[in-house]
């Protein structure tokens, strides 16, 4: 329940902020650009963290659900773990692609995030 409620509250903030923002008018005063930062800040963080790769909390509900499913947690958790290995694959690779071709400073900051989600679902691999 911890691993939904966290993302959840971001995404709640998130429209708490946005309608915040929506009401005193979208414009640029300096509350109205901290509110739109705010809001875009905790929705991205919010549905970041429900991507079912672990240990992102998204991971943990994926193990969570295999695990009530077979029974297993062992089983749950290599399969949790597999998924964040592929995310944080995915994203280390992407980076580099971004960094090389687009976007530099953004594509090696998504290639180190990559590499931190890689690196902490490899070492919560169950042997």
């Amino acid at each position: 329940m911890v691993a939904l409620v966290g993302p959840l509250i971001s995404i709640v903030l998130a429209v708490i902020l946005g309608a915040a923002w929506f009401l005193l008018g979208r414009g640029g005063s300096s509350v109205e650009v901290i509110l739109v930062l705010l809001a875009w800040t905790n929705l991205s963080l919010g549905v970041f963290n429900l991507v079912p790769g672990y240990p992102l909390d998204g991971g943990r509900l994926l193990r969570a659900s295999i695990w009530g499913l077979t029974g297993n947690h062992r089983t749950a958790t290599r399969i949790a773990s597999a998924m964040g290995l592929a995310v944080g694959g995915s994203m280390l690779l992407g980076g580099v692609a971004l960094a090389v071709f687009l976007e530099p400073i953004d594509g090696v900051w998504l290639a180190v995030v990559g590499a931190f989600l890689f690196s902490m679902a490899r070492s919560s691999f169950p042997r």
